[in-house]
């Protein structure tokens, strides 16, 4: 599905029931960890990539994440439970 404004995108997501939640400060203090950890072991990325939000979000909140490659974030936030298409819970 493709929207070419926010207005019909926000009607589908309404009508998913869908939780919109902001991310805590401390989810985000995590993700700037993880970025220099990233740095530090030879990332060359510039500014956070959005994979550390989305894997501290979930750590600092207990909470696993929906995800089709965890890999990227699985070595920085080794307490989330990554749920991925080809298997359960890994």
């Amino acid at each position: 599905m493709i929207f070419f404004s926010v207005e019909p995108l926000n009607k589908v997501l309404d009508g998913m029931e869908l939780p919109m939640l902001e991310i805590p400060k401390p989810a985000l203090f995590l993700a700037g960890k993880a970025f220099l950890q990233y740095r530090r072991s030879g990332g060359v990325k510039n500014s956070v990539l959005g994979d550390f939000f989305i894997g501290a979000h979930p750590a600092i909140s207990a909470g696993p994440v929906l995800t089709r490659n965890p890999r990227c974030c699985k070595n920085y936030f080794p307490s989330v439970k990554f749920v991925t298409p080809a298997a359960d819970v890994i």
